[in-house]
């Protein structure tokens, strides 16, 4: 439809919303991969939460499980504690020092976060996107349509 044509023709952030935000975005919910364009999201999900009184932001990192036939509770123990210092890293050469949490999930990004963004009081899911065909990569994509709340997408040019 029209928001479907919208995305894919325009070059600067869009928000897609099912709904009014009373509460204004408050619980700011980033996923990162570790890309440049992660950063891109991070930074201007950072700028919202720095103009918005009481607003916070959580970083995600959506990991693969461990293969199995291992010990996964101790496996996943240590790449959760690993990953969460790689993502306050990652963070710091952003240029993020504070104003933010880190939390690392496993499973398949397009399920995880919305279960996370949908299940924990947050107002807003903020993920760049550099697609060589669309707007939109299969991965935002499928985030936006199993979230039921508002989806802020940033496109970054190759």
């Amino acid at each position: 439809g029209v928001a479907e044509q919208l995305f894919h023709n325009v070059k600067v952030p869009v928000l897609a919303t099912r709904g009014p935000c009373d509460r204004g975005y408050r619980r700011i919910l980033v996923p990162v991969d570790f890309s440049p364009v992660a950063a891109v999201s991070m930074e201007l999900a950072s700028e919202m939460a720095r103009e918005t009184p009481g607003a916070t932001m959580e970083l995600v990192h959506v990991a693969t499980h461990p293969p199995s036939g291992h010990d996964l509770q101790k496996l996943r123990a240590g790449m959760r504690a690993t990953l969460e210092g790689d993502l306050r890293d990652f963070a710091n050469q952003v240029g993020l020092t504070d104003g933010y949490s880190v939390r690392v999930e496993f499973g398949a990004v397009q399920q995880v976060v919305p279960s996370v963004a949908d299940g924990d009081g947050f107002d807003l899911v903020c993920m760049a996107s550099r697609s060589s065909g669309s707007f939109l990569g299969s991965t935002v994509d499928a985030v936006l349509r199993n979230t039921r709340l508002p989806m802020l997408v940033i496109y970054v040019p190759s």
